[in-house]
């Protein structure tokens, strides 16, 4: 069945899940909401007169594989959901004069490319959720990204974004690109990249803002910050080992324990640096080390600290030469010197659920707060001295162990 200009108006639902095949024409038509969900519709031509694609309009649509949008088309906007499911539409032309397209508008559908007019500035929320065939986008005037944009585009591995600044929840989350420019984005919202497990390289010149587990689960090694960085969320580069960071802001912005994976091995580069190697947690790049039994220590003057290392809690300690137990030494070399074992740091074991064995050596006074929380595993713990009267033990340190 074809549709031409003898129609004029279609009402909402009018063919919902109905066996209507073949071709449709819509020009200066008034189309409702779900008009043609679900239906066999193969071919849409969109010509000069129409100015919105409804909600849900061609929805689920299994066959619609063309749409064909006439050059000086007025279409201005692309309604929720409006494409989602049509999984044989692998393009679509974005017309002059088009300024919205609205959430989940090709979501789980089979488009491979897209590339933006310059009157589009946002990405809503979801428009190409699951679009598992997406491998290059352009997006030249676009400045907003909003949540879920991209989320499991698992085929996409390249994206232009120069003028985007904003980034939102879970926007790229278990993509395929190996690397990010993002030279104007000054916000990166809670999980933005999460998951995208090939991506190795960062370059984020103007960031401002980076959210709690933004770059959770990635291969990102190098990381590029430019002089306006301001914070680093929870775990945001957690569950690959990194080694190096750029940083040209001269105040060392705000970072926890956990924002990085590892601090031993890191090369820390940029204009400031000297400020670093005394700042709050900054520090730990300048004074923690890996030991040969595989252990991570952060020194101080003689002194060494069995600390925190988030890689090596997430993944259980699965690289130490046994997973089961763990012997802490009276002393270990560091970079050539000696170092004397005092403590054990803040969280430094948190969650490490393989554990079953630990030994604490007699020159170990402190054990920090969470130290060996969590530890499902272990069954047994050793104390060179006694522990009520020669240590100090923190907050919940054996909690839950």
């Amino acid at each position: 069945m074809d549709f031409c200009d003898q129609i004029i108006n279609i009402g909402n639902y009018a063919f919902t899940e109905c066996k209507v095949s073949g071709n449709i024409e819509l020009d200066d038509h008034d189309i409702g909401i779900r008009s043609f969900q679900g239906t066999n519709i193969s071919r849409v031509y969109v010509m000069s007169g129409l100015k919105k694609i409804p909600d849900y309009c061609f929805k689920d649509c299994k066959k619609l594989y063309l749409v064909d949008i006439y050059k000086g088309s007025s279409l201005n906007t692309i309604g929720y959901m409006a494409f989602s499911g049509c999984t044989r539409l692998s393009s679509i032309e974005c017309p002059n004069a088009l300024t919205t397209i609205d959430n989940y508008a090709f979501s789980e559908s089979s488009l491979s490319t897209f590339v933006a007019n310059s009157k589009l500035t946002k990405i809503a929320h979801g428009t190409f959720y699951d679009c598992q065939y997406l491998k290059t986008v352009e997006l030249p005037e676009v400045t907003t990204i909003a949540d879920k944009a991209f989320y499991n585009c698992n085929s996409l591995s390249s994206i232009t974004m120069d003028k985007v600044t904003s980034i939102g929840e879970e926007a790229f989350s278990k993509c395929r690109f190996y690397s990010v420019n993002m030279p104007k984005v000054q916000t990166i919202a809670d999980k933005a990249f999460m998951g995208s497990s090939l991506l190795n390289s960062v370059k984020m010149a103007s960031v401002k803002t980076i959210g709690d587990r933004a770059f959770m689960d990635t291969s990102v090694e190098d990381i590029a910050l430019g002089s306006s960085i301001t914070s680093n969320g929870y775990d945001a580069f957690s569950g690959h080992r990194i080694k190096k960071i750029s940083i040209n802001a001269r105040t060392p912005p705000t970072i926890n324990v956990s924002s990085f994976p590892n601090y031993d091995g890191v090369e820390v580069t940029g204009s400031y640096v000297s400020n670093y190697k005394t700042a709050n947690v900054w520090s730990r790049f300048f004074n923690t080390f890996g030991g040969s039994d595989k252990l991570v220590y952060r020194v101080n003057g003689s002194d060494a600290t069995l600390t925190y290392d988030n890689y090596a809690t997430e993944n259980n300690y699965k690289d130490l030469p046994s997973r089961f137990e763990i012997v802490i030494p009276e002393q270990v070399t560091l970079n050539g010197k000696q170092y004397r074992v005092t403590a054990v740091d803040d969280y430094a074991f948190y969650k490490a659920k393989n554990l079953k064995y630990i030994y604490l050596p007699n020159t170990v006074t402190k054990i920090g707060k969470y130290a060996f929380s969590y530890c499902e595993n272990m069954t047994f713990y050793s104390f060179a001295n006694d522990p009520i009267a020669d240590m100090t033990v923190g907050d919940f340190a054996f909690a839950h162990s």
